[in-house]
């Protein structure tokens, strides 16, 4: 598969107008923090400080709170648990700000 790669004048504009910017006006990238999961841990756990998601599977719900799925899928199906999923096309994804509020991290 091909990438598109910006053309040289498109480039040559690009440099010209963020030199023109005045130091406040000029982006600043943001540091970024990379996390990778330990073997065994879900391939899309990222650590509570650094989600961006909204809801996550239940699989990273567990590993944030310490259950193992069954009892969260016990929760969902009985409602009685510490927090409850929202059901999309019949999959489970557990809020983060539920999530957070139970294990007491600031939102």
């Amino acid at each position: 598969m091909q990438t598109a790669t910006p053309s040289p004048m498109l480039e040559k504009l690009l440099k010209q107008y963020i030199a023109e910017l005045s130091e406040a006006e000029k982006p600043v990238p943001a540091p970024k923090e990379e996390f990778t999961p330990p073997p065994g841990w879900p391939a899309d756990f990222v650590p509570l400080h650094l989600e961006a998601r909204t809801h996550v599977s239940t699989s990273v719900m567990c590993r944030h709170l310490g259950r193992k799925e069954q009892t969260a899928r016990g929760w969902a199906c009985l409602e009685n648990g510490p927090l409850r999923p929202e059901r999309i096309h019949g999959r489970l994804a557990w809020p983060v700000s539920e999530i957070k509020r139970v294990l007491g991290v600031p939102a």
